[in-house]
């Protein structure tokens, strides 16, 4: 298959008592490409999140090969800002346990993973 464009849907949640600041986010992937994130709702990086608060992003992947991008889990990147510090965090799965690029691959390439 050739190159095809999708775009995933993703939110994270601040389960902390302070709030955060999300500097950015990437994705670490072989067989596709993070071509664009946007925070919905019109925001942008850097990003508060207040405790209990929810950032809900758009990502527009480009995926380049079928069977290496469902071949394992791709983790995305979250870069914050806490009061003592910056560090990265990494998100792999849905709410209910999948990996979080299986519907969108799946349904382009016609396959979960």
């Amino acid at each position: 298959m050739g190159q095809a464009r999708a775009e995933a849907r993703m939110g994270f949640v601040n389960d902390g008592w302070l709030p955060i600041t999300v500097t950015g986010v990437g994705v670490r992937a072989d067989g596709f490409t993070l071509d664009s994130v946007t925070v919905d709702r019109g925001g942008r990086f850097p990003y508060s999140i207040p405790a209990g608060g929810r950032l809900d992003l758009t990502f527009g992947l480009d995926i380049t090969d079928c069977d290496v991008a469902g071949s394992e889990i791709a983790p995305i990147v979250v870069e914050v800002d806490r009061w003592w510090g910056v560090t990265a965090v990494t998100a792999a799965v849905d709410e209910i346990g999948r990996p979080w690029q299986e519907f969108t691959i799946g349904s382009l390439c016609g396959s979960g993973i």
